[in-house]
C-alpha cells in the first residue's frame, strides 16, 4: 500500500515509524507540510521519496492510494473531501472533525467516491487491555496494562523522551518500552491497510469517529448545563462543540 502522510509533526511521526515496522503492507512514499523546509526535512529523516508543500499535490501523486491525515482537526474535513474526489483512501487521526456536519460531510464524500474513510484510533489496537478495573464490595483496583509496559525512572535533571505527552522528564517519569507498538500504530496501519486491498473489514471507520464526536457534544453540553445529556444528541449552530459548555443555551437548540 503507497501512503502518503499530511502533516510532519509528532503524529506523522508515529504513522511513518508504524509504516516502517510493517513493510510487507504498506510504504510511505510522499508528505506533504505548508511550513517552509518540514516536509523535505521529514522526507530525508524518514526515507521518504518525495516531499509536498500542499497536500493537494500530493493528492495529485499517482502512487499514492490511502492518506494519513495527520493536520490540526480543524482542517480534517476539507482534506478528507478533496482526498475523496481524487480518489485516494483516508485515513483521518483522531478527533474526525469538529462538527457533526463536518462528519456526515466526509462520510457522505468517501461513500460517493468509493474509498474508505478510517478513524484512527490506535488504542483499538494496542496488545493486552489498556487496564483492568476490580470492583468488591469494600474497595476497588485498577491497573493500567500501558504504563506496566514502562520503566519507572527517576531524574533530577530529566532525561529527554519519555513517553507522549509527558510535559517533563524531571522526577519520576515513565517512558514506555516500543512505545509505537504498545500504542497500537504498526498493528493499526497494517490492519487499515488489509482493509483497503479487501482482505479486512474495518473496525473503526467514519462512523467510529462520528460517534465520537456525537459523544464530545454530549460531554461538553453536560457540562454547561449541570444535568445528564441523553444520545441521539444532534443541536444546531455548533461551531466548535466546546462552545457547548461556554454557551449551553445551543445544547437546547436540538431538531
Amino acid at each position: 500500500m503507497k501512503i502518503g502522510i499530511v502533516g510532519s509533526r509528532f503524529q506523522a511521526d508515529c504513522i511513518a515509524g508504524a509504516v516502517k515496522a510493517m513493510p510487507e503492507d504498506g510504504e510511505v512514499v510522499a508528505v506533504a507540510s505548508p511550513t517552509e523546509g518540514h516536509a523535505a526535512g521529514f522526507a530525508k529523516r524518514h526515507g521518504i521519496p518525495r516531499a509536498y508543500t500542499d497536500y493537494r499535490e500530493l493528492l495529485r501523486d499517482p502512487q499514492v492510494e490511502l492518506i494519513s491525515i495527520t493536520a490540526p482537526n480543524r482542517l480534517h474535513a476539507q482534506i478528507t473531501i478533496d482526498a475523496a474526489k481524487a480518489g485516494k483512501h483516508v485515513v483521518c487521526e483522531k478527533p474526525l472533525c469538529l462538527t457533526l456536519e463536518e462528519a456526515d460531510a466526509m462520510i457522505e464524500a468517501c461513500r460517493k467516491a468509493g474509498v474508505l474513510l478510517l478513524y484512527a484510533e490506535e488504542l483499538f489496537f494496542a496488545p493486552m487491555d489498556d487496564c483492568i478495573e476490580v470492583f468488591g464490595d469494600k474497595g476497588q483496583t485498577y491497573a493500567d496494562m500501558l504504563m506496566g509496559n514502562a520503566l519507572p525512572t527517576y531524574s533530577e535533571v530529566g532525561l529527554g523522551y519519555a513517553v507522549e505527552k509527558a510535559a517533563t522528564t524531571r522526577g519520576w517519569t515513565y517512558p514506555v518500552f516500543e512505545e509505537h507498538w504498545n500504542y497500537g500504530f504498526p498493528q493499526e496501519m497494517r490492519h487499515f491497510a488489509r482493509c483497503v486491498r479487501g482482505t479486512e473489514t474495518p473496525i473503526s471507520d467514519g462512523d467510529t469517529g462520528r460517534v465520537v464526536q456525537e459523544v464530545q457534544y454530549a460531554a461538553y453540553a453536560s457540562a454547561g448545563l449541570g444535568r445528564t445529556v441523553l444520545l441521539p444528541f444532534r443541536p444546531t449552530g455548533v461551531a466548535k462543540p466546546i462552545d457547548l459548555w461556554k454557551m449551553p443555551e445551543r445544547a437546547r437548540t436540538t431538531p
